[in-house]
């Protein structure tokens, strides 16, 4: 919880959670040195995109902002 300095009232509230381990989506698209992967066909990752998307459009309706998004 982020406070006001001079109310001290709640302003902001922000979670923080804990890395995943796995990889990284462009680790799954492409294959890295550490993560061999085959190339994905597009149908997969345009639905991976599309599955994204609709999460971000949740969160931001309810005024939730995800800050990581790479």
């Amino acid at each position: 919880v982020v406070a006001d300095s001079a109310t001290g009232r709640a302003t902001e509230l922000r979670m923080v959670m804990e890395r995943c381990g796995g990889g990284t989506l462009e680790d799954r698209l492409h294959g890295t040195v550490d993560t061999p992967a085959a190339p994905q066909p597009l149908a997969q990752r345009l639905e991976w995109g599309r599955q994204v998307m609709s999460a971000l459009v949740y969160l931001h309706a309810r005024d939730i902002i995800h800050a990581d998004i790479k």
